[in-house]
């Protein structure tokens, strides 16, 4: 947990700062100081809200795939991927929705799903899906990313963890990187670690949310 507090905040520190920054250019120097911690603190709780809401996703999400024992072997990878696929369709402000497995654990049909759309060039069970031009695309893994930090520290932790800002690209051919976070909770399965399921949201929307959030009556944050 204490892993989760310290991405989180380091998030909001930054978000925070950014704005506070514009905030006491526009007030006198004498009430910069008060002005500055009071923003920050205000700021900084908003930002942990958008993030709380943001993990009850992934853990519902979490608590869906727990189930899979009660799919039919064969039907469980286009069950998932099509759950994934609506639940960012229906959420314009992620970036992407994830899922990544142990080698053989949803239905130990890897051999038989070698570079599938929602699996690995080893046929692991890898869907993710991402919105591109106002368009939701998957994106293709081409090795199990068993050695990555999303994958790496829910794994270790067993719980749901706030990865510091780091830079991504979804298409490695376009070069277009985004500045985010990923939210990641692990599944586990009768004591069994199988895999992480996950969201990315791009701080670039962490601080455009604050511009709707009221703050004073109907004040809201620019």
């Amino acid at each position: 947990m204490m892993l989760y507090f310290l991405s989180a905040s380091l998030i909001v520190y930054i978000i925070a700062m950014g704005y506070v920054g514009f905030e006491v250019k526009n007030i006198s120097s004498d009430m910069a100081s008060n002005s500055l911690k009071q923003t920050s603190v205000d700021v900084g709780n908003q930002i942990g809200g958008l993030l709380r809401q943001r993990e009850s996703m992934v853990e519902t999400l979490v608590m869906a795939f727990k189930e899979y024992t009660n799919i039919d072997e064969e039907n469980r990878r286009p069950f998932y991927t099509n759950m994934l696929h609506q639940t960012i369709s229906n959420n314009h402000d992620v970036l992407s929705v994830w899922s990544i497995w142990e080698p053989n654990t949803i239905d130990g049909l890897d051999a038989d799903n070698i570079s599938a759309s929602d699996a690995t060039d080893e046929g692991t069970y890898a869907p993710s899906f991402y919105w591109s031009d106002g368009e939701v695309k998957p994106e293709k893994n081409g090795s199990p990313q068993y050695e990555e930090s999303f994958y790496t520290l829910p794994k270790q932790s067993l719980h749901t963890t706030v990865l510091n800002p780091y830079m991504y690209s979804y298409d490695s051919t376009s070069g277009d990187s985004v500045l985010m976070s990923s939210i990641v909770a692990p599944i586990i399965v009768w004591d069994e670690f199988v895999g992480v399921v996950g969201i990315d949201i791009s701080l670039e929307y962490l601080q455009n949310a604050l511009a709707t959030i009221s703050t004073n009556g109907d004040e809201q944050i620019y």
